[in-house]
């Protein structure tokens, strides 16, 4: 609820008021849980692609030495214009 509602509420007695307070309060624990988990999410996303790209590093790391060996005599034979 907006403060407007919650000062509209005063005019229409105590219990309405401590009640639109407490929706006001839950409402913005709710909004920070889901801010919190949403920064959980994004370093998660962060370690899984950090993560993948460790793997291909090492993959091309493995097919680059045996390439480079099989293209050496084959670029020494080659005369290029």
């Amino acid at each position: 609820m907006t403060k407007s509602k919650i000062r509209r509420s005063q005019k229409a007695g105590l219990p309405t008021s401590i009640y639109f307070k407490d929706v006001f309060d839950h409402t913005i624990i709710a909004i920070e849980t889901v801010e919190t988990y949403r920064d959980i999410l994004a370093g998660l996303l962060d370690i899984y692609l950090s993560s993948v790209s460790n793997r291909l590093n090492e993959i091309m790391k493995v097919l680059h030495c045996p390439g480079g060996r099989l293209h050496g005599p084959y670029f020494k034979k080659k005369k290029w214009i």
